[in-house]
């Protein structure tokens, strides 16, 4: 794994070749042992996107909360139906114990997500207390540029010219890499459903340290054979 001066770049295509992981900008001695990740999701929102975010996660070991901006019982892009945790504006902790937001894409889930007055003032809130925000797919278009939230930063999103335009129109710096960490703004952002995996396995990286993600990303079968 490359580090740039500004950005995390990840070749999904060569990924099996870079793993364990290497953040060597991520330092976890300040963070909490108890990480509790925040995962918004709404009527239409993308499945294998929430799916990875979730499971990987909790293997990390991670308080995960999937609090819906719709309804309990979300109908995602697909027609699957998911149950979540609670209503957005009933989150079992305090929005101030939370690590991270997570943000998966799928439309039209990140129109409800972009809407959503409570969760905008939870992004607001988290970007400023310097909190981990991270997205993949069109949430990083459709939900964090409108909040200025990607000013200044490399990422990526969902490769649509359209939400290329979003990110470029509110300052952000696009990345054709599949996953893009940038420690200015403290953001993780991701492509979409091929590279959610690896877009889970980073943001428990940056949560929980390299060992811990390497010993993941075996369970996973991640890692060649012989690989460490």
């Amino acid at each position: 794994m490359r580090i740039l001066h500004f950005s995390l770049s990840i070749n999904f295509l060569h990924i099996m070749l870079l793993l364990p992981l290497s953040i060597r900008g991520f330092s976890t001695k300040s963070l909490p042992t108890i990480h509790r990740i925040l995962v918004p999701i709404a009527s239409g929102s993308e499945e294998i996107e929430t799916t990875c975010i979730t499971d990987v996660l909790t293997r990390f070991g991670a308080e995960v909360t999937v609090a819906s901006v719709t309804s309990k019982t979300v109908k995602m892009s697909r027609g699957l139906n998911i149950e979540a945790d609670c209503l957005i504006t009933s989150l079992p902790f305090p929005a101030s114990t939370y690590s991270a937001i997570v943000l998966p894409g799928g439309v039209p889930g990140v129109n409800h997500l972009a809407d959503c007055e409570t969760l905008k003032a939870l992004l607001l809130e988290h970007h400023e207390q310097k909190g981990l925000i991270a997205a993949i797919c069109a949430a990083p278009s459709k939900v964090l540029s409108p909040l200025n939230l990607l000013n200044g930063s490399p990422c990526t999103g969902y490769p649509s010219p359209s939400f290329n335009e979003l990110i470029e129109k509110n300052g952000g710096i696009l990345s054709s890499d599949d996953v893009v960490y940038c420690p200015k703004n403290n953001l993780i952002t991701s492509k979409g459903p091929a590279t959610a995996m690896m877009f889970g396995l980073t943001v428990g990286e940056y949560l929980f340290g390299e060992e811990k993600a390497g010993e993941i990303a075996g369970e996973l079968l991640m890692l060649e054979e012989g690989e460490e």
